[in-house]
């Protein structure tokens, strides 16, 4: 059963002349257009995750938001199968800019085992933690969500739960053998 009806709606339509997009081709154009795709993930997930923050602040796929609206968890949900697990990642893919992007990326947030869009209910590897500061400008946060295809014990693998820095988020899909469900992402601005 699908859950979270603010997220049902499966097309989005932009109409601009007689021209509708779906919502994968949406989400496809965007993080093309914004370097996420190929930089960071490989290819655009179907799905849109939404991400709002207790200071009201929502993520809306590229958009700026305050680094003062950031500094709280956020609340995370997403179209999804309430007896599927899930994983998802928070990754600031800005952290260290000056180095290759396979290895740039700094995680933010890591829980996996999610059952549907159950956070709390997660195990968390990395507590959420926000941008410090911006010194080399606005930062991209880019939130993934794999489905599972079973539950992972996150000992084995060979991403340790200290180390937040030179994180590559497409190694949780191999490593785990699930797959990019969902996507979103925004700009931490000063």
């Amino acid at each position: 059963m699908i859950k979270s009806a603010s997220i049902l709606l499966m097309t989005i339509f932009l109409v601009n002349g007689v021209h509708s997009v779906t919502q994968a081709e949406h989400i496809d154009k965007i993080l093309k257009n914004l370097k996420i795709n190929p930089e960071v993930l490989w290819w655009s997930p179907k799905l849109f995750a939404n991400v709002t923050f207790p200071s009201g602040a929502s993520a809306h796929l590229g958009n700026g938001i305050k680094l003062a609206d950031v500094q709280q968890k956020p609340q995370v949900n997403w179209p999804c199968h309430e007896k599927k697990l899930y994983t998802m990642i928070f990754t600031d893919i800005d952290y260290l800019i000056d180095t290759v992007p396979i290895v740039r990326e700094y995680q933010a947030w890591f829980v996996h085992d999610i059952p549907g869009d159950d956070i709390e209910k997660g195990k968390e590897v990395l507590e959420y933690y926000p941008p410090e500061f911006l010194k080399q400008g606005p930062h991209r946060i880019v939130v993934t969500v794999f489905q599972q295809v079973r539950p992972i014990n996150i000992t084995k693998t060979p991403f340790p739960g200290q180390q937040r820095h030179k994180f590559c988020v497409f190694d949780i899909m191999w490593v785990f053998n699930g797959y990019l469900h969902a996507v979103n992402l925004y700009f931490v601005e000063p």
